[in-house]
């Protein structure tokens, strides 16, 4: 894939710094997806549990109960209530219908008199609460049964929140959210270009090929010399043990292996301990 965009291999550093900040888009650009979306379901089931409120409401004003048991013209006093608790909750419509499906208020005035364009739900005596599509645009909407005192059900209210509000209540927490992953990705890169140069630093700028080839060129010297070359680091760990040195040892001594447990002569081993 690399020699197919860049025309040859891209250096070790520089894959490191891509493969880094692949995985950095995938992981934040796919938390910061899922959150978006929790925020938005979220945002749709507050609205629409106000909604479920507002109806709930509605439905237990006597003036709305009575016009509607009595059979009464549509608008008139359950218009005006309708109207008025649209005003005080900024509701999108609270829609109030007789058994039969026929709207006694309605946001539209034209509109009363006649039946829904959804059938009423509510006139089983059961709630509920869904995001749909009306005559007024997609809205997160809740339906409620319309009781008289003795429990019987003669109509129902429904009540709705246009989506959009529901929408725009959750933008700004995702945009926060958006700045949260842009900074944390800007870090992350900033974070992965450090690394790589530290990479690249301690490698001397050279491939893995080139230290392997180093590595390669190291041992056909060490094995090519008569006399015994024995090496260790600064933690008084061995790192070169060539041929020479393992037969006057007695046997070779592996890589890593530390100081204290080589069985080194004491005089060689104080003076590699002296040295480091």
């Amino acid at each position: 894939m690399f020699r197919r965009v860049f025309g040859r291999r891209p250096r070790l550093a520089t894959q490191t710094l891509l493969a880094q900040v692949t995985v950095l888009c995938v992981v934040l650009g796919g938390g910061f997806a899922l959150t978006a979306q929790v925020l938005r379901d979220s945002a749709e089931q507050n609205y629409e549990q106000r909604a479920l409120a507002v109806a709930r409401a509605t439905a237990e004003d006597p003036v709305v109960v009575d016009r509607i048991a009595a059979g009464s013209d549509p608008g008139g006093e359950v218009q005006q209530v309708a109207q008025a608790v649209m005003r005080r909750t900024g509701l999108l419509f609270v829609v109030v219908t007789d058994d039969h499906g026929i709207r006694y208020s309605h946001p539209d005035p034209a509109l009363l008199g006649k039946e829904v364009s959804t059938a009423p739900t509510a006139l089983d005596g059961r709630e509920s609460v869904a995001i749909q599509r009306g005559t007024l645009g997609d809205s997160a909407r809740a339906k409620v049964p319309l009781r008289t005192a003795d429990g019987r059900v003669v109509g129902e209210v429904s009540t709705g929140v246009r989506l959009s509000t529901a929408l725009g209540a959750a933008a700004p927490l995702i945009r926060e959210e958006g700045a949260f992953a842009g900074g944390a990705l800007l870090v992350g890169v900033a974070a992965a270009a450090l690394l790589t140069r530290r990479l690249k630093r301690q490698t001397l700028g050279l491939e893995p090929v080139d230290l392997a080839d180093l590595l390669r060129e190291q041992q056909a010297v060490l094995r090519g010399l008569g006399d015994g070359v024995l090496a260790v680091d600064q933690d008084g760990r061995v790192t070169v043990c060539n041929a020479a040195a393992a037969r006057l040892l007695g046997s070779p001594l592996a890589p890593g292996t530390r100081l204290a447990a080589a069985g080194l002569p004491p005089t060689l081993e104080r003076i590699l301990t002296e040295h480091q």
